[in-house]
């Protein structure tokens, strides 16, 4: 499957299992509301740069997109670091389920940023 990424934000597949419940329960209640601006969130709210970003917390995360406010990767090929990049991320389910997909900016995900994933078997739901 292909995410077509314009812009800031970070594609966070988890596994199988990991329900949406389960990334809400760890985040802190006072992360959980968009502050109005000028206002910015408490320093617990994973504000370790220009934007506030979920870490995995434990979770089984599948894949974890690029996050183009962080520092580059240690090896090639290094992506160019922009706020503003356009881009495709390509993730490859290989097992039948439901896979929970969120954008891992804190604002992004606060404001609903997330899906469901359901793939099927190769034979299921053909005729």
């Amino acid at each position: 499957m292909n995410f077509v990424v314009s812009g800031l934000h970070v594609i966070r597949v988890y596994d199988k299992g990991v329900q949406l419940r389960d990334v809400k329960a760890q985040i802190p209640d006072e992360c959980e509301v968009n502050p109005t601006p000028p206002a910015e969130f408490p320093a617990n709210c994973f504000t370790q740069g220009p934007v506030a970003v979920i870490p995995p917390l434990g979770l089984d995360v599948l894949y974890e997109g690029l996050n183009s406010i962080g520092p580059p990767p240690q090896v090639p090929p290094f992506a160019p670091l922009s706020l503003a990049q356009n881009r495709v991320e390509a993730v490859s389910f290989l097992s039948p389920g439901r896979y929970l997909v969120i954008c891992a900016v804190l604002e992004h995900f606060n404001d609903g940023m997330y899906a469901v994933v359901e793939v099927s078997g190769r034979d299921q739901g053909r005729s």
